[in-house]
């Protein structure tokens, strides 16, 4: 669902956004080692409109001016041998908590979740399985949280609470099952399914709200592999190939048809 930007959101944005800006300008004003950050403009708050889905979101990003217009936000401390403004690490702090908290919760989904094949629930979870996806959470989740923060450069600084930032974002659920659906057109007309069948499930899943099809995206093995299907088609170069791969393609694309209605009613809605 799209942000509401009504007039009494829209003052607090202005609020926080002048009062950081007002603090750089005045700072920049003064003979100090200070690293200060670049002022926040329109076009930044074009592209915070674009990105974010929900005003938490909003208000997360919000939080990083925050830090810096804090009382002494702007100071050098120290952090072992290394020196950074105190707004850097307050950040970098807020954000490896909700990073912990977030891929914690993933990871849970992952132990306890059965994915379905077709209607059929599968006896073990995506974890005993040793989903990729889950092995790859739980790598990026020790990379990124054991990081020495003493031992960084201010670049290292930097790109790593840019790395936070990025991995903490929400997926736009919006933007994901429009996506989706582009993926499964693409891929069932490309290896030249049925199209009446194909129209039905985009019918069906255009029925769903981004958080039920998210549900599904998640548990259905078969919704899942309509898009490696899609990623296999950049590797196909002959018509034999398209028609090898198309086999399964399509069968899987039947399953999803056979099956979609029972799928939803009982896993989704």
């Amino acid at each position: 669902m799209a942000v509401r930007y009504d007039k009494k959101f829209m003052a607090e944005i202005n609020r926080v956004v002048k009062g950081y800006n007002a603090k750089i300008s005045r700072l920049s004003k003064l003979d100090t080692d200070y690293s200060l950050p670049a002022k926040f403009t329109k076009a930044n708050l074009v592209e915070l409109k674009k990105r974010a889905g929900s005003r938490t979101e909003v208000r997360r990003e919000l939080k990083n001016l925050q830090s810096f217009t804090a009382k002494g936000g702007e100071k050098n401390i120290k952090v072992g041998k290394t020196t950074m403004p105190k707004y850097k690490y307050t950040n970098i702090k807020r954000y490896q908590r909700l990073l912990k908290t977030q891929t914690t919760r993933k990871l849970k989904r992952y132990e306890t979740t059965h994915p379905i094949t077709g209607k059929n629930t599968d006896p073990y979870t995506f974890a005993q399985y040793g989903s990729q996806e889950y092995l790859t959470l739980k790598a990026k989740r020790m990379t990124l949280l054991e990081k020495d923060l003493e031992a960084m450069t201010p670049e290292e600084v930097d790109k790593y609470l840019e790395k936070l930032q990025s991995n903490t974002r929400p997926k736009n659920l919006d933007i994901w099952q429009s996506n989706y659906i582009d993926i499964l057109q693409d891929t069932a007309l490309s290896y030249g399914y049925d199209t009446e069948k194909l129209e039905y499930i985009v019918e069906r899943l255009k029925l769903l709200s981004p958080e039920e099809f998210d549900d599904l995206s998640f548990i259905s093995r078969n919704i899942k592999s309509v898009i490696y299907a899609y990623k296999a088609l950049e590797n196909i170069e002959t018509y034999k190939e398209l028609a090898d791969v198309g086999e399964d393609v399509i069968a899987n694309l039947d399953t999803i048809y056979e099956n979609i209605d029972e799928i939803i009613a009982e896993y989704v809605l």
